[in-house]
């Protein structure tokens, strides 16, 4: 399913990060609220200026996007980012009415090896695209043992909502 992103998470155009990049000068990098309001001069040559907001992480909504212009010498170059797309992806884990038979749970954590996020059933969390994700429920059986079951969730697409039911 495509992901459909809260408003409340949906950025404002100044608050990207503009970097360029190019053969021969050090990547410029704007961050938001630093990017000239006319223009940016560059040497004749070819860049790569990319926008992004956030990070491919746990910690809210990624995007980016990125072109290449030419720049050649007396001729002004503009670029418009008009479909900058969420590049990370959304999950929401769901259990069985009856887990508690089961297990006690006092926890859903999710981690990409690198990073990790308590979790919430039924609430979508935003989820790295392109990383391996594991989801890892502690609790207590129904024989008082305590328990950590650790699920591979597999690598999830950019601008997709998923589900993970747990049965």
């Amino acid at each position: 399913t495509k992901a459909s992103v809260p408003y409340e998470d949906l950025p404002e155009a100044s608050d990207f990060t503009i970097t360029v990049k190019g053969e021969g000068i050090n990547d410029m990098v704007f961050l938001p609220g630093e990017i000239p309001a006319d223009r940016i001069e560059l040497p004749k040559g070819t860049y790569t200026v990319e926008a992004t907001y956030g990070r491919n992480g746990f910690d809210g909504p990624y995007y980016h996007d990125s072109q290449d212009v030419d720049i050649t010498p007396y001729k002004e170059s503009e670029i418009t980012f008009n479909d900058i797309a969420l590049s990370n992806s959304m999950l929401m884990v769901t259990l069985p009415a009856d887990i508690d038979k089961h297990l006690k749970l006092s926890g859903i954590e999710l981690s990409d090896g690198e990073n990790s996020v308590d979790v919430q059933t039924g609430k979508y969390v935003y989820v790295p695209s392109g990383k391996s994700v594991t989801a890892t429920f502690s609790g207590v059986n129904s024989i008082e043992e305590t328990k950590r079951i650790t699920v591979s969730l597999g690598t999830f697409a950019a601008q997709h909502a998923h589900t993970f039911v747990c049965n």
